[in-house]
């Protein structure tokens, strides 16, 4: 159902005109990264994947089970910004060395308390 839009629209037709008179909507989300979630058809997708795999103005059919197909263009790409990626990735391996730090810290105390013999004698000393 999607192939005589992608024509269409391939032949300079406008989009949304091309979706509308075959019975379709047009939806644009907000910018997203590989990995973000997209509204209306979730996160890790093959719809993420097209989009980051097109050059700006090219157009995909892409399937989404269970959620049908959608005809995929790309309206523009943000390039990485390497400064900033070279500034944050320090602060981000430390914030990932903290967080694994405190997850075995965590499983350390979750087995010694599974393995410790205690004795509640909380009763010798409070009356309730």
């Amino acid at each position: 159902q999607l192939e005589p839009v992608r024509q269409q629209v391939a032949g300079g037709a406008d989009f949304a005109q091309a979706a509308s008179r075959a019975g379709m909507s047009v939806q644009t989300p907000e910018p997203f990264a590989r990995t973000e979630f997209i509204p209306s058809v979730g996160r890790g997708t093959a719809l993420a994947s097209a989009a980051f795999r097109l050059s700006p103005g090219g157009l995909e059919v892409v399937q989404v089970p269970p959620r049908g197909a959608y005809l995929v263009r790309l309206l523009s790409r943000t390039p990485v910004d390497e400064t900033s990626f070279q500034s944050q990735s320090g602060q981000v391996a430390q914030q990932y060395l903290r967080q694994a730090q405190n997850d075995a810290l965590q499983t350390w105390f979750a087995q010694i308390y599974k393995s410790a013999k205690i004795e509640d004698n909380r009763h010798h000393f409070y009356t309730f």
